[in-house]
């Protein structure tokens, strides 16, 4: 137990709690509002274990995102045959660094900029906005600068809880809770992906881009080139200009194939499918000079398709919104 007399701070705490990892060899990050399976401990170590020996493995994340914070939409990952695959996103919501893992951040940390932040075109807007306590975002950027991943498990092993009177979101959330797996349940030996040419992998915008799949895409498609994808449309012109085509929610000047958004997780519709060469679909697979815009269209099918409920449908409008209306006009 360590007391300090007054308020470190975000940033200043996580950072001094890593520091731990000197000397205890490991730790886990655990905030007083995350709530942990009962095998989170086993699954940590069993992790640190089976990645000790990589070193572009940067952490270990217990928790399982169902929602991409960036773009305000779910996510769902690619399931593959492991317990595990892999992000170049930092996790705040339970994590674990090794001591290794933990040094090479910490020697990064002490030559970078805040200016190289503001500047990477690798990083999403809304991580650049991030205030000063933030120690993530700069976690965001080493995983970028460095080609950095973390491991993340398919099954969360923690979850957020976020109440009312939280010194960071006052107001309290649910939006990054997660469900967690049955409490009483046996154990089980984790099956770690041993990163390779065919681990799922998952860039900084939390787009797909593991190579066995786009080799499918491009396969399919006949292309040839460099190919990113950017279904959720965050990605900004800079980075979009490195690569040949691209897979996007964007409006374009011309495509070479249109999908649809009939299956999930998202970048199925473009591995399940073999495209339409014409129609107004949701994602089209593109040139990046022929893009035309700089934001996603999100038309109404595809905001259905995000939202996986039919907000329009005469039942909920029913059930709901004349509720509502009626709640307000008997207080007038």
């Amino acid at each position: 137990m360590f007391e300090h007399k007054e308020n470190m701070g975000l940033r200043a705490h996580i950072l001094k709690c890593g520091d731990l990892s000197e000397t205890e060899g490991s730790v886990i990050i655990i905030e007083d509002d995350i709530v942990v399976d009962k095998f989170f401990h086993i699954y940590a170590q069993s992790a640190l274990a089976f990645y000790s020996n990589d070193q572009a493995i940067a952490g270990i994340s217990l928790y399982a995102p169902e929602y991409n914070e960036y773009a305000g939409l779910p996510f769902t990952p690619l399931k593959s045959e492991y317990d595990t695959y892999f992000m170049k996103v930092p996790c705040s919501w339970g994590q674990a660094w090794s001591a290794d893992q933990w040094a090479r951040f910490r020697t990064w940390l002490r030559d970078i900029d805040d200016s190289e932040l503001l500047l990477s075109k690798e990083l999403p807007s809304y991580v650049k906005a991030w205030g000063n306590s933030s120690w993530k975002k700069y976690f965001a950027l080493y995983l970028v600068q460095c080609n950095k991943k973390i491991v993340y498990p398919y099954v969360s092993h923690s979850t957020n809880v976020s109440d009312e009177g939280g010194f960071h979101n006052k107001s309290g959330s649910n939006i990054v809770q997660v469900s967690l797996p049955l409490q009483n349940r046996g154990y089980r030996d984790y099956k770690f992906d041993p990163n390779n040419d065919s681990s799922i992998v998952y860039d900084s915008f939390m787009e797909n881009c593991s190579d066995f799949v786009f080799d499918k895409v491009k396969s399919v498609s006949g292309v040839k080139g460099s190919l990113c994808f950017d279904f959720y449309g965050l990605k900004g012109a800079e980075l979009l200009s490195e690569f040949d085509y691209c897979v996007t929610s964007k409006k374009t000047r011309a495509s070479i194939l249109a999908y649809k958004a009939d299956y999930r997780p998202v970048e199925n519709n473009v591995l399940l499918t073999s495209g339409d060469v014409v129609g107004n679909h949701s994602f089209v697979l593109t040139e990046v000079s022929a893009l035309r815009s700089r934001s996603s269209k999100y038309p109404g099918d595809t905001l259905l398709y995000w939202s996986g409920f039919n907000f329009l449908s005469r039942r909920f409008f029913l059930a709901n919104i004349v509720g509502v209306l009626r709640k307000f006009w008997s207080k007038l």
